[in-house]
């Protein structure tokens, strides 16, 4: 119960129909099942592209260590599925700041002026994807050291020196800091907790609301496969089945889930508390 992942982080924008570079079918699935419950890891990040002049350096450094996480690095750097930007930012003396396509007389005029390629957000770690929300943001090239320290995610391995970059950072921050990678191996299993607490929430809304009907005895869904909360457009998957008011094992199981939730929080808060007092 006391995963990071174990809580829905929102998501702020519609789902988006992308792919994710790493190409497995299984996180395609936790992709369109985050996304059945509206939460932030069903959504994606832009990988950076290796042009222009702008913290070139930060940027290649993130996108290697992103290919490597999820085993799709390659020597030849040609090969990397990087995003691509076209447009030439340079301001012509006749325009008042407009970007145009870049003039290189090699490249495709039909080609769209920026190509993206995509990450899926649930390969990192949901306390980072909570920090990016929490900031009002959508994607994140970097972190301070201290930030990855006070997440415990180098004792967990989940960040290594090799993730750290020792170069021109953004304005603001102070080198060295760690890139972001996608080095969450646990996602599958908080989708599980995550699909539990969206279920179990809207059955104790319909409770509230002292809806009764026929009971039904509807099955849990099989352990061992991925399915989404809800019937998703264009999506083949079956969703998991509802939970219902009049069935006393699912309003017992929800109690007791939300018990044990208030356990772990009051655990929770007491530590911070021992902390705080201990820090004085």
């Amino acid at each position: 119960m006391n995963s990071p992942g174990a809580t829905i982080i929102p998501a702020s924008a519609k789902p988006q129909r992308n792919t994710c570079v790493c190409g497995n079918e299984d996180c395609r699935l936790l992709t369109v099942c985050f996304q059945s419950c509206d939460d932030f890891r069903g959504g994606f990040m832009s990988l950076p592209t290796t042009t222009g002049k702008l913290l070139v350096k930060l940027k290649e450094h993130k996108l290697k260590r992103t290919l490597i996480h999820i085993n799709q690095y390659s020597l030849n750097k040609d090969h990397w599925p990087c995003s691509i930007d076209r447009r030439d930012r340079r301001t012509p003396p006749e325009q008042t700041g407009a970007t145009t396509r870049s003039s290189n007389n090699n490249e495709d005029k039909d080609a769209p002026a920026i190509e993206r390629s995509f990450i899926a957000n649930h390969h990192f770690n949901p306390a980072i994807l909570q920090t990016i929300v929490d900031q009002g943001k959508s994607s994140i090239d970097c972190m301070p050291v201290d930030l990855i320290k006070e997440l415990g995610l180098i004792e967990t391995r989940e960040y290594t020196a090799a993730d750290l970059f020792d170069g021109k950072v953004p304005k603001g921050m102070t080198s060295p800091v760690y890139v972001a990678v996608p080095s969450y191996k646990n996602a599958r299993a908080d989708y599980k907790m995550v699909a539990d607490r969206w279920r179990m929430a809207k059955l104790l809304k319909e409770l509230r609301q002292t809806r009764r009907g026929n009971s039904t005895l509807a099955p849990r869904g099989e352990d061992g496969i991925l399915q989404p909360v809800e019937k998703r457009p264009r999506v083949k998957e079956d969703p998991l089945p509802g939970m219902h008011e009049d069935n006393i094992d699912d309003v017992v199981r929800a109690a007791c889930f939300f018990a044990d939730e208030a356990d772990f929080y009051k655990a929770e808060l007491k530590r911070m508390k021992d902390n705080f007092a201990n820090s004085r």
